[in-house]
This record gives C-alpha cells, sequence and structure tokens, in this order.
C-alpha cells in the first residue's frame, strides 16, 4: 500500500484511546517497512497541527526513549483537507 496522511489518519480514528507507535501504525497501515522512515515527520505534522498528541515513553530494558502518538482531533474531514 503507498504512503497516505488519510490512512494513518482512519487507522488512528478507528482506536481513538490507543496510543500508538510509528512501526505499529506503520503495519496496522499495511504500509511495506519502507515507509517508517516517512511515517514519523507526518505524526510530527499532524501533532503540530493539534490533531495528534505525542508523548515520551520511558525506556524498557536498555532500549532508548521512544514517542507515542495518538487522535485527539475527532473532526475527519478537516484532518483529511489538511485544515
Amino acid at each position: 500500500m503507498f504512503f497516505s496522511v488519510s490512512r494513518i489518519v482512519t487507522v488512528m480514528i478507528e482506536y481513538p484511546d490507543r496510543w500508538w507507535f510509528g512501526s505499529d501504525l506503520v503495519e496496522a497501515c499495511g504500509f511495506s517497512t519502507f515507509y517508517q522512515s516517512l511515517i514519523y515527520p507526518a505524526l510530527a505534522r499532524l501533532e503540530r497541527s493539534g490533531r495528534v498528541e505525542g508523548r515520551w515513553v520511558a525506556p524498557v530494558s536498555g532500549k532508548r526513549h521512544r514517542r507515542q502518538y495518538r487522535i485527539i482531533s475527532e473532526d475527519v474531514a478537516a484532518i483529511l483537507r489538511g485544515g
């Protein structure tokens, strides 16, 4: 499947209370792992626009901090329009 911000938003809206790691979203959206590097800039733009909330998660077993995201805007039409 081709990379699409609308697909990311659609998946996140299906589970509005879930916090997502970028890698989990890549898988849930059906994107190839090639797109893993593209999902983080898209999530950062959504976060800056107030559509998505992000948080840092403490490392587990010596791993690094990771960022999780969840949808906070239910105005799907505005998100998909980019407005």
